[in-house]
């Protein structure tokens, strides 16, 4: 997809899997289970959805993926499967020397296996600034009894590359910024790729699936889910009323939608990536 000058490709990193408790929090099985289906481990499958945005030499990787870094028993908890091929596939659009910017909703394992560790003993994208909230470094390197398991310390904290601390809402550059969210985690943003009046908007995992386009449906594992029904309404009236493109960065069926109608119970359509 073209905004302006800006190039954007979504490169998915594999798969997951998550108990469905996790997954859809307090939303009866009943309604999840018209769209999503257990495994034989009682799972539900997700993907893994990142995007590769480019102008010119410049390009920034959003989100980072799975990875390779998992021992063998997280890989069995969670039935990890990588795209081996990731690499490869985000340079039939940009090479890893031009990533200068790996932008992060949050540093959850699934979003930072491929920007926070090292792989065959050093970091993919070895020029890239590490961007995120400075609440959400600040979660990954000093987890509690409830988030130790969602954060991964194996390898490397991507040592002696740039690290970009945000604190609130702000513009990257011209056609990138970062709107502070909060909700999932205390530090979760939602990342803006804008050019002219067309937008994209990656919010992370306030909206993993188009099933959770509805406000209320809230995964278990989020921090604060207060904040984060508050925020999905706002960000649903905003890609409503202009028409923005929104990245289900775990959607297996529907990876970008456009949504419309009511924010309080929307409709999506599938969309351009």
């Amino acid at each position: 997809m073209m905004l302006g000058k800006v190039e954007v490709n979504i490169v998915r990193d594999g798969t997951f899997s998550l108990d469905p408790g996790a997954a859809f929090g307090v939303v009866p099985r009943p309604i999840w289970s018209r769209i999503f289906n257990l495994n034989e481990a009682g799972r539900v499958k997700l993907g893994v959805n990142t995007l590769v945005a480019s102008e010119g030499d410049l390009s920034a990787i959003i989100d980072g993926g799975l990875g390779n870094i998992h021992n063998e028993k997280f890989r069995k908890i969670f039935e990890i499967s990588p795209n081996q091929d990731y690499v490869r596939e985000v340079e039939q659009f940009t090479s890893c020397e031009n990533v200068r910017l790996a932008v992060h909703s949050h540093f959850h394992f699934d979003h930072s296996g491929r920007t926070l560790q090292l792989e065959n003993g050093r970091p993919i994208f070895r020029n890239a600034a590490i961007v995120a909230q400075r609440d959400e470094f600040n979660g990954y390197l000093h987890t509690n009894e409830i988030t130790r398991g969602n954060y991964i310390h194996q390898g490397t904290y991507a040592r002696g590359l740039l690290k970009t601390k945000l604190d609130g809402s702000r513009r990257i550059n011209g056609w990138l910024s970062v709107l502070r969210t909060g909700g999932h985690t205390p530090g979760h943003e939602a990342i803006v790729i804008a050019s002219g009046d067309r937008e994209i908007i990656y919010p992370g995992d306030l909206f993993p699936t188009s099933f959770h386009l509805r406000p209320n449906f809230v995964t278990g594992i989020d921090s604060h889910p207060f904040q984060t029904l508050k925020i999905k309404k706002l960000l649903l009236r905003r890609a409503i009323r202009k028409r923005s493109l929104m990245i289900m960065n775990h959607d297996l069926q529907h990876p970008s939608v456009y949504v419309s109608g009511d924010p309080e119970k929307p409709s999506f359509e599938d969309g351009d990536l």
